[in-house]
Parts: C-alpha cells; sequence; structure tokens
C-alpha cells in the first residue's frame, strides 16, 4: 500500500512541477472577440516559431521539389489576396500578429486543406 502512495505522490509531483514550468499565454486581447482565453505552453514560443521556420521550410522545399508549389498563379493570386484582407483582423488574437513575416503559398494536392504555421506561414 507504501508503494502506491509513493507512486501517487511522485506522479502528483512531476504534473505540479511540469504545470508550474508551463508559461501562461494569452492568446486574445479580453473583450474583443468575447473570450478571454489563456493557454499554458510546455514549450517557448521561440522554440515552436523555430521549429514552425524549419518544417515550413522543409513543406515548401518539398512541394518545389515535386512541381506543386504556386503552379496556378490564378489561385495563388486569389488565395494572397483573400489572406491578405483577413492578416489585419489577427490583432485580436495576437497585436504583433500583424507585423509578423507572413507568408501564403499554395500547394497542389489532391487533398482540400490549409493550415497557418506559427509566425504566419501559410
Amino acid at each position: 500500500m507504501k508503494a502506491v502512495r509513493f507512486s501517487s505522490l511522485k506522479g502528483y509531483l512531476l504534473f505540479t512541477t511540469l504545470l508550474t514550468a508551463c508559461a501562461t499565454v494569452q492568446t486574445t486581447q479580453q473583450g474583443v472577440i468575447g473570450v478571454d482565453r489563456k493557454q499554458y505552453m510546455l514549450v517557448s514560443e521561440e522554440a515552436v516559431e523555430k521549429s514552425a521556420t524549419t518544417a515550413y521550410a522543409q513543406a515548401l522545399d518539398g512541394a518545389i521539389k515535386k512541381g506543386e508549389l504556386n503552379v496556378d498563379a490564378t489561385q495563388t493570386a486569389r488565395v494572397k489576396a483573400i489572406t491578405n484582407r483577413l492578416i489585419p483582423h489577427t490583432a485580436a488574437f495576437r497585436q504583433d500578429a500583424t507585423k509578423w513575416d507572413w507568408q501564403i503559398n499554395v500547394q497542389k494536392t489532391a487533398d482540400v486543406n490549409a493550415y497557418c504555421m506559427p509566425g504566419g506561414k501559410i
């Protein structure tokens, strides 16, 4: 019985240590969109952005090698035009987002999908 209590105590201590190591990030401006949202991050913002930049570069490189990046100029221009109208509104979530180095690309695939990586990589 003591082993179970000790194991539970170790688990609790590990959990509380991890929780206190998390940084609280305010992800929306209170009252702007009616949501006061905070997140607890296990990884620093800098580490996330560095990882996203690397992954985005790899995705672009792969799409270029396959001849799938921005192949339809009309579609790419349309996606960029829509996105450029949306970017100013990101300030409701993060004031610094409008100053990110936004990169917008379209990859030709059989799937209908879209994603935005940290730092404005679309």
